[in-house]
């Protein structure tokens, strides 16, 4: 299904949560979707930055290996 350039997502929250948010959100001066949006933006990023985090940490304990298996022989 292709989306359109903006799109509507629509989910449940329990109604503190959403009174708290919005509460936050204007007395910050912002707009809600501004808000969301940096959000799952970040959240994209933060999952894209941990999988390099896990290739990195792969490719280190392969390189131990290797370095220990050469020095213990």
């Amino acid at each position: 299904m292709a989306m359109k350039a903006d799109d509507r997502l629509t989910f449940r929250l329990p109604m503190i949560k959403k009174t708290e948010f919005l509460t936050k959100v204007e007395r910050e001066g912002k707009k809600t979707s501004e808000v969301l949006n940096e959000l799952i933006e970040s959240y994209l990023q933060q999952s894209e930055q941990s999988s390099d985090i896990d290739e990195i940490k792969q490719r280190l304990a392969r390189l131990e290996e290797k370095f220990m298996g050469e020095s213990a022989a």
